[in-house]
């Protein structure tokens, strides 16, 4: 992009400002892909980011100016070079893909005579979800005379703006937006009722799974977990995806000690339930034996005496079945 009457200032002829960026992705090998600019605004040609595989992103701006101002019977002249660079890190996740700014870093500055320019530049993520990345980039150039405190230089400028002082300001934007292809199918969402259950017993000091409780516990968990989700179950038989079975018990007047052993042998009862359920000793799981601590209410209560069977969400993640989509 050239403008020949940079900042709207009568010029004299041969006057310039040249504006030249390009996007890099670093691939490998890296791929260059210039900006058009169009009405102040400028945009990369079409470009794909293959998914997972381009972790960075780079503009670089390069601009040059030669300046020969008409003030009064005057002429002021200018001349200088930047080259900028501004760098995006490129975040993939379940929502789609995403530019996190590194830096922004002037690489070049230089300038000489009366009348200089001073460059900024600020960026604004844009907060959206999909297989798109959209960040903005403005580069803001204040235009004036040494004489009034403009020197080269990058970065927010102090001095107050406005014609009355000889300094001018000029922004420019620069738009990047990038798809991303070759995304796999996001993992299907394991089911609630499928990441928990609870096992209940039917008497305060009972330790063992009653076979009502066992039933329930095939007919509710374990079997529509094999339905549903097969690669998880397959995971739990062979003990890569461990369980945390947390032992409840009501508090009734017996001593804290009592009723933490009391859950401890609920949860061994409830391990060998699933094991039984399963048909695997390979089962592994983490005890959490809270006795009474966690009770609710005082004095013997259905819903104390349980024990709750939890799958890590985080942790099953990795045995969903990733050819289905959500």
């Amino acid at each position: 992009m050239r403008d020949t009457r940079p900042f709207d200032l009568t010029v004299l002829p041969g006057s310039f400002l040249d504006i030249t960026a390009k996007l890099i992705i670093h691939d490998n090998p890296s791929r260059e892909i210039p900006f058009n600019f169009m009405v102040d605004r400028f945009m990369p040609l079409p470009a794909h980011l293959k998914w997972q595989t381009i972790k960075e992103l780079e503009v670089l701006i390069e601009m040059k100016y030669e300046v020969k101002v008409v003030k009064g019977v005057s002429v002021i002249e200018g001349e200088g070079k930047y080259i900028v660079s501004a760098k995006w890190s490129v975040d993939y996740n379940d929502d789609g893909i995403n530019l996190q700014t590194i830096k922004v870093t002037p690489l070049v500055q230089k300038g000489e005579g009366k009348f200089a320019i001073h460059i900024d530049a600020n960026l604004y993520q844009q907060s959206l979800k999909g297989d798109i990345a959209n960040t903005l980039l403005d580069l803001i150039l204040t235009g004036g005379y040494t004489d009034d405190g403009v020197s080269v230089g990058f970065g927010p400028f102090q001095a107050n703006v406005g014609g009355s002082t000889g300094t001018y300001v000029k922004t420019y934007e620069f738009q990047i937006a990038q798809f991303a292809t070759h995304r796999p199918a996001p993992p299907i969402q394991l089911p609630e009722h499928l990441l928990s259950h609870d096992v209940f017993f039917e008497k305060e000091d009972q330790a063992q799974v009653g076979v009502e409780e066992l039933r329930r516990l095939e007919d509710r968990w374990s079997d529509p977990l094999r339905k549903e989700a097969p690669e998880l179950a397959a995971a739990i038989e062979a003990g890569n995806c461990p369980l945390t079975l947390t032992g409840h018990a009501s508090v009734t007047g017996r001593s804290k000690e009592y009723n933490r052993s009391l859950s401890e042998r609920r949860i061994t009862s409830v391990a060998d339930a699933i094991k039984t359920t399963f048909k695997s000793k390979k089962i592994a799981y983490v005890p959490l034996p809270k006795g009474q601590i966690m009770a609710t209410q005082r004095g013997p209560a259905a819903q104390e005496r349980r024990v709750e069977i939890l799958i890590n969400r985080d942790k099953a993640k990795a045995f969903f079945p990733k050819a289905k989509r959500q």
